[in-house]
């Protein structure tokens, strides 16, 4: 992690800031809550992978907290070494961002063993936000995250080059269904579906594929559905990176919005956006599993799985499944498709 020029003492006014408006009792409680009991520990795959003390969610926790006493604490702000706090902003907060962001992918998978049920991967979304802005937010997701933003700012400078490349998408669908009619449409009004893709082909071509042959009623997004400020803790670029679909959705008054095989993106739209803008969605929301699923459960499709003979096995995904609670359709989908 690398920091970017922020003065000492403007660090520790921004930490403070942020943990004043980001800690609730939900966080606090976590905080406090926590015996170290280390029941966490197995579950967390970090630890599994590399069985190190700092690879445990209540040693990663436990950082946090020191932070959270120095900043916070009158007594810690007073006597930092008491609680084991570093004495600088500079050290306490580069600790904090590698603990944060390198060392925790918010899995929730710990919650699920903790037997107080405390949310370790909120404690870490909240020390990623207060990393990100006091300038220690990696500068990849940084750049990534300012590039979605900027998509939309100059749309009009993208939009002849999407469609191009949604032109030569189109030939290798037309290509797979032996049909000259199959088609990609873009900014399609009135589509019963908006499909939000990844950026990359792999997640355009199978399912124009799909949707040609199901006679879909639908039109493909602009923007991708990576939301990448959201790793980040970066409300602020995470609402606006939201609200450029959110906006296509709605100016093409389209029924559903259909979010691609991607975990956090779904994770974004369908649980953090109605908290992010106090207001549900005025339109419906799926991933694209729950549509498969749909697809072959009514015979809108069919598939045959005599055609796939090599053994397949599921992952469930911590966002669709421990936190989506998408867990059967896969494997209904699977089944059908593998037998």
């Amino acid at each position: 992690m690398t920091a970017t020029t922020i003065a000492e003492k403007d660090k520790m006014t921004l930490a403070r800031e942020m943990l004043e408006k980001l800690v609730d009792r939900r966080v606090l409680a976590a905080l406090e809550v926590c015996v170290r009991c280390g029941i966490c520990t197995e579950s967390c795959h970090y630890y599994r992978s590399n069985p190190k003390t700092e690879h445990t969610p209540y040693y990663r926790a436990e950082q946090v907290r020191r932070v959270y006493r120095q900043f916070m604490d009158p007594v810690g702000r007073a006597f930092p070494r008491w609680f084991g706090a570093k004495p600088t902003a500079d050290e306490a907060l580069s600790k904090l961002a590698e603990t944060a962001f390198a060392t925790c992918t918010l899995c929730h998978r710990c919650t699920f063993e903790c037997p107080f049920g405390v949310e370790t991967a909120e404690i870490m979304r909240v020390m990623r936000s207060v990393a990100t802005a006091t300038g220690y937010g990696p500068e990849m997701l940084i750049e990534i995250a300012g590039a979605a933003i900027a998509k939309e700012e100059n749309a009009d400078l993208f939009r002849d080059i999407f469609l191009d490349q949604v032109k030569e998408l189109e030939k290798e669908v037309q290509d797979a269904l032996g049909s000259s009619k199959a088609r990609i449409p873009v900014e399609q009004k009135g589509a019963r579906f908006l499909y939000v893709p990844l950026a990359g082909a792999h997640t355009i071509v199978p399912q124009a594929i799909i949707f040609n042959a199901a006679k879909e009623s639908w039109t493909l997004s602009m923007f991708d559905t990576a939301n990448y400020a959201l790793f980040l803790g970066d409300a602020a670029k995470s609402k606006r990176i939201a609200q450029r679909i959110i906006k296509e959705a709605e100016t093409l008054k389209v029924k559903e919005m259909i979010i691609t095989e991607c975990g956090h993106g779904y994770t974004a739209m369908r649980w953090e956006v109605p908290k992010w803008f106090g207001r549900p969605l005025p339109f419906g929301l799926r991933n694209i599993i729950e549509v498969l699923d749909e697809y072959i459960r009514d015979g809108v499709i069919h598939v045959n799985p005599t055609t796939n003979g090599e053994p397949v096995t599921y992952h469930d995904s911590c966002n669709l499944g421990r936190k989506g609670g998408l867990l059967e359709e896969p494997r209904r989908v699977i089944r059908a498709v593998v037998g």
